[in-house]
């Protein structure tokens, strides 16, 4: 007995085919989501993305962090930039990184040409970008590591061969506190002290190496971070993160 004709078949997958296929970036499973839950800017309420364009660009420039070699965008203690910081790291809403990652990258671009004015060697080769490593059992808990997402989207809006990340090298050997959650000064700068290590340090010798994060607070965990990269033999290591 046949039940339904082969043309029905073909059909059907083709309807499938065309619900699952990529439409400029995206499933259709995944438009169709965003249609029934769409997201709206923190900063103005327009609708289609968690931080608009126009928003972002009305959060002042940070200064840059008092450690020497480290760089971030914008100020932490902004309501906005706070907000959306928050969210990214602790509500999954990971189209922040897309949005910050985006943003750092005329930010990147303009730092390393001044890098490669000052410092020629670094002409020659791509930046390596290492994100701050999250400890296996946080990493276990939230399922990602934010300094990775915003390092996707930024290595995706630079120049071919200007930078390229690896997220193996660098390793979080033990679990610390939050810097956030501790309130002594003295404590807060001892807390990453020992919490890294390296994994192939043979990756690292000799190149300029980024170590990106989303938040410098202290700069302690930053600090510890650029010092064990650079005992590995990295020629030149820089901080960046997206806000401090």
């Amino acid at each position: 007995m046949e039940f339904c004709h082969p043309g029905v078949g073909a059909s059907l997958g083709s309807w499938l085919f065309a619900i699952l296929a990529p439409m400029n970036g995206q499933t259709f499973l995944h438009f169709f989501t965003s249609y029934l839950f769409p997201e709206y800017c923190i900063g103005c309420g327009s609708e289609s993305t968690l931080l608009c364009s126009p928003c972002l660009g009305r959060v002042p420039k940070a200064e840059d962090p008092p450690q020497t070699n480290m760089f971030s965008m914008f100020p932490y203690h902004h309501a906005v930039m706070k907000q959306a910081i928050g969210l990214l790291k602790y509500k999954n809403s990971r189209s922040l990184a897309r949005v910050f990652g985006h943003a750092a990258a005329d930010y990147l671009q303009e730092l390393l040409g001044e890098e490669q004015l000052f410092h020629a060697k670094s002409v020659h080769e791509p930046w390596l970008i290492l994100p701050i490593p999250l400890a296996p059992h946080r990493l276990k808990t939230r399922g990602y590591n934010q300094a990775e997402l915003i390092g996707q989207a930024l290595t995706e809006h630079l120049p071919d061969g200007l930078v390229f990340m690896d997220t193996t090298v660098l390793y979080r050997n033990r679990e610390t506190s939050s810097q956030v959650s501790i309130k002594d000064r003295r404590s807060r700068l001892q807390n990453p002290r020992g919490s890294f290590v390296m994994r192939a340090g043979d990756l690292v010798r000799r190149r300029h190496v980024i170590i990106l994060d989303d938040v410098i607070t202290t700069g302690a965990t930053m600090r510890e971070a650029m010092r064990v990269v650079q005992a590995a033999g990295a020629r030149r290591v820089l901080g960046f993160s997206i806000a401090h």
